[in-house]
């Protein structure tokens, strides 16, 4: 009977360690190319605070350029990265077409062009909105806003850098 309960016991044990490690957000590597055919490495987790602009917009680009326009001067050593959704193009509008649009309209402006919307499943981004989230140099989502870009949003995300001490 002893070993039945330690046995319960170590089980329980296992599933509040998956559990616990579970609620903390993983680190993310991904490669993506931007609309220049540059390699865009994302790092989340790997000892630097992040914030992403994510959007899943048809107007994508006009989107993160609004934000990154708000996010000026961010904290020294915080990664900004730039991503488009383009999951929900049809499949007949060229690929060609879009990088070509995104190289002759944001030429100074690095995108990362995410053709099956990994990035955005995977951090549970807000469907057809553009979302900044902010990360902590382990990988944890420290604060998410989801919308146009707005001076407020714009304070709420240096507020969230700021409070995490970076």
């Amino acid at each position: 009977m002893k070993s039945l309960k330690s046995m319960y016991r170590l089980a329980f044990g296992v599933v509040a360690a998956l559990y616990s490690s579970a609620a903390v957000a993983s680190p993310m590597a991904r490669t993506l190319e931007d609309q220049f055919g540059a390699s865009v490495d994302i790092r989340i987790g790997s000892g630097k605070s992040v914030v992403m602009i994510v959007s899943e917009k048809r107007e994508a680009a006009e989107e993160i350029a609004a934000w990154e326009k708000q996010l000026r001067l961010l904290p020294s050593g915080t990664f900004l990265y730039r991503v488009a959704n383009l999951k929900a193009i049809p499949f007949f509008v060229p690929k060609g077409s879009v990088t070509k649009d995104l190289k002759s309209n944001y030429p100074s402006m690095s995108i990362a062009l995410d053709w099956r919307g990994e990035v955005s499943a995977e951090l549970k981004a807000p469907k057809g909105a553009t979302a900044v989230l902010v990360f902590g140099p382990d990988g944890a989502e420290l604060f998410r806003v989801a919308g146009p870009a707005s001076l407020s949003g714009a304070a709420e995300v240096k507020a969230a850098l700021t409070r995490a001490g970076l």
